[in-house]
């Protein structure tokens, strides 16, 4: 009979003190966190893949000017030349 009482006394504590772990942070469960933190990640992801593209095509933009500015800069040579080796 002392040892059902002892058993039940351990897992009464036992269950209190998960209840007041409980309370003690707020009542958020691990899955609450899990659920807000996998949100702003995806939120994060979003706007880094955002500001990515947006580099992206300012980067194109940029090498197109280049390019055109090569061309410009890159002379013919006069009738019956050839460009040395």
């Amino acid at each position: 009979m002392k040892k059902i009482f002892l058993l039940l006394f351990v897992v009464a504590l036992v269950a209190a003190v998960a209840w007041l772990w409980y309370w003690f942070n707020c009542g958020v469960s691990n899955k609450d966190v899990c659920d807000v933190v996998c949100g702003e990640s995806a939120k994060i992801q979003d706007r880094i893949d955002r500001r990515h593209q947006e580099l992206d095509r300012k980067l194109d933009r940029i090498e197109g000017k280049l390019d055109r500015l090569l061309k410009i800069a890159d002379r013919p040579l006069p009738d019956g030349m050839q460009k040395a080796d």
